[in-house]
């Protein structure tokens, strides 16, 4: 969206002429003019009767309470938004500046001025407006002197022309109805010094400017990073030269500190910046050195150690049994034991993709158990639960089939899984059956085999 700011001022005649460009018309940064073209809403042309006189026949008819005399908007556009080496830009800029003007401030005059002598050459649009209407003689009202009003506006004729770099939406908070806060504020006058530091120091030549916004910035973000708390906050601050001399809270941004840099240890001498100077609300800096972006900061570092206290590692360690390796390995013996005899009798209880199937495991084990007690038995496998004297037949469990049984290298494949799934299974076995040895058959003809 475009850049936009409003003001408003009781001389009317001397805003319309700095905009001009005086009597000569020149423009900033030796430009040899001050406006590519201009444009008006409600006004003829720039001879008598002259612009300034034009808007004074409504001056006079003004209320007395009636102050200021015109309002000074400025609309002003990024290189990607409006090229300034394009002479078309000049004339989007102008159309742009002029319809917002018939919309946003109906029935009122208004000066229009295209401009790009500033220092980084953007195209930008003086629009002044008529604070006394031309139909009941009043001033403007009081949402027409808010910036948010003038922000929404030039950005959506905007849209209607060009491809802005942000939707106004973006920066515009719903809650407070308040343009949000950039995170890192740069007035002109620091990018200035700046992009002069950067150029001595591409020729060879020591940095012109000590820069104490950037400098106080600098040293805040390294107190936010290291607190813990607000007075450990302050603390740091001070630790690194910087005081907080006030908090308070601002209608638009909320609660806000004033830093002032209490080192001058980089300043050249007190005349180039006194000490009274180097002091700067944090809403001037930016929403990153706010209030609000310090307790987000602390509780952000609060989480993260609550977080990592719950998951250490170490603590979770200790409660855990510890296994000897002699332990480990009579378990591993173990289960090779049990899985070569769960492949000699047919049990399975893996699915055929690969799925652990617990219910065919407990009553392989069962049946496992009965054949460690009773070795020559032909024990079949039995049903788990309370009823344990009713026993199925062996056959009707076994799920491994002939073909695989026969294949020796699927053979050993699938006992590999077994043993992977049967070590980590012997640590957590279930409850043991206690099945006693008289109820096994004398025959396995009685059960149908």
């Amino acid at each position: 969206m475009p850049y936009t700011r409003i003001t408003a001022t009781a001389f009317g005649k001397a805003a319309i002429d700095y905009a001009l460009g005086g009597k000569e018309g020149k423009g900033h940064n030796n430009n040899e003019k001050r406006n590519l073209f201009v444009t008006t809403v409600g006004m003829f042309p720039n001879q008598p009767p002259s612009y300034a006189d034009q808007m004074n026949e409504y001056w006079k008819l003004a209320s007395s309470r009636n102050k200021n005399q015109v309002r000074r908007i400025v609309i002003s556009f990024s290189e990607q938004e409006l090229d300034p080496k394009d002479p078309n830009s000049a004339l989007i800029a102008g159309e742009i500046s002029r319809e917002f003007a018939e919309k946003y401030y109906p029935n009122r005059q208004a000066l229009i001025c295209v401009q790009n002598d500033g220092e980084g050459g953007k195209l930008h649009c003086h629009v002044i407006v008529n604070n006394v209407s031309m139909t009941d003689f009043k001033g403007c009202s009081d949402e027409q002197t808010k910036f948010t009003y003038i922000a929404k506006g030039a950005d959506e004729i905007a849209k209607k022309y060009i491809d802005v770099d942000m939707d106004y939406k973006d920066i515009f908070d719903n809650k407070t109805s308040q343009i949000k806060l950039s995170k890192d504020k740069v007035s002109r006058h620091v990018r200035r010094m700046r992009q002069e530091n950067q150029e001595a120091i591409k020729n060879g030549e020591d940095a012109p400017h000590y820069i104490w916004e950037d400098d106080l910035k600098s040293r805040i973000k390294l107190a936010m990073n290291e607190a813990t708390s607000r007075d450990d906050f302050f603390s740091k601050l001070k630790d690194r030269g910087v005081t907080i001399v006030r908090n308070g809270t601002l209608k638009r941004h909320g609660e806000y500190f004033t830093y002032s840099m209490q080192d001058a240890s980089k300043i050249k001498s007190e005349d180039e910046i006194p000490k009274g100077k180097r002091k700067i609300r944090s809403d001037k800096l930016g929403g990153d050195y706010m209030p609000k972006a310090l307790d987000e900061k602390i509780a952000e570092k609060q989480n993260d150690n609550q977080a990592s206290a719950y998951y250490d590692e170490s603590e979770v360690i200790s409660d855990a049994p510890v296994i000897s390796e002699s332990e480990k390995k009579e378990l591993e013996e173990e289960a090779n034991k049990f899985n070569d005899w769960v492949y000699e009798n047919g049990y399975a209880y893996l699915s055929d993709d690969g799925e652990f199937d617990l219910d065919a495991y407990e009553r392989a084990q069962e049946a496992y158990k009965v054949f460690l007690s009773h070795p020559q038995a032909n024990v079949p496998e039995t049903r788990s639960g309370l009823h344990t004297d009713v026993l199925e037949p062996v056959k009707a469990h076994r799920k491994a089939t002939t073909s695989k049984m026969a294949d020796k290298a699927s053979e050993s494949t699938y006992q590999k899984s077994y043993q992977q799934k049967l070590i980590d299974k012997i640590n957590h076995d279930v409850e043991q059956m206690n099945m006693p040895l008289d109820i096994l058959p004398d025959d396995e003809e009685d059960y149908g085999i």
